[in-house]
């Protein structure tokens, strides 16, 4: 939620950037709340920009005009969000945690929490559920649609240290801070192929066909 440059950025405030001018066009103040942990997520969907960040904040935006629209508590330290199947999902990496929000309700809480594996920071949402990385513990947590009311987790192994994910062509993508990409068949949810890139990988997605991915430097 914060960067650093001679632009000097703002904590607690969510930027827009234009991308045919590459520059900050608008900037959302969401709160003054404490921020312990750095990790923070956005998506886009149901009419709002959303946004998880600090020690346990989630925070609606809307897009035009850009403003503040309603700031609730999440989960401890949370890391990532998405908007998916009517609900907005939040990945807690302090308390291992995914919480399920209602858009009409969020302020007031989450309407479901599911336990998870230590240390979420990646989540997506396609082939019909929601799919948590879970960097302590080695593998993704598989939320199938036709479970959110029960509550329902299938934990799947992948490679060391899963820290993101993407969805498309048919497959789920996990990038490891392992040095590694794993693809999982959400047909049988076993992991078909690992794909070694040598170094940790960070943001990934899937587009044209293609996985694309930043890989750190040696």
């Amino acid at each position: 939620m914060a960067a650093e440059s001679s632009t000097q950025y703002v904590a607690y405030t969510l930027y827009r950037v234009d991308p045919a001018f590459d520059r900050v066009t608008d900037a959302v103040r969401l709160g003054d709340r404490a921020i312990t942990y750095t990790g923070a997520g956005v998506d886009v969907g149901l009419g709002s920009v959303w946004a998880a960040f600090g020690d346990s904040t989630l925070a609606r935006a809307d897009p035009v005009p850009p403003r503040a629209a309603g700031v609730g508590s999440a989960g401890t330290g949370p890391a990532a969000v998405v908007v998916a199947f009517g609900s907005i999902w939040v990945a807690n990496s302090g308390d291992a945690t995914v919480q399920r929000f209602s858009p009409l309700t969020f302020e007031g809480g989450a309407i479901r929490v599911l336990t998870v594996g230590s240390g979420p920071t990646g989540l997506a949402a396609g082939e019909g559920a929601i799919w948590v990385a879970n960097t302590g513990d080695d593998y993704v947590t598989r939320i199938d649609a036709g479970d959110f009311g029960s509550n329902a987790v299938r934990p799947i192994t992948v490679g060391d240290r899963p820290t993101n994910i993407a969805i498309g062509d048919g497959a789920v993508w996990v990038a490891t801070a392992g040095g590694s990409i794993s693809r999982i068949d959400p047909e049988t949810n076993d992991v078909t192929a690992s794909i070694p890139v040598g170094n940790p990988v960070g943001g990934m997605v899937v587009a044209n066909g293609l996985v694309w991915a930043s890989i750190q430097a040696p």
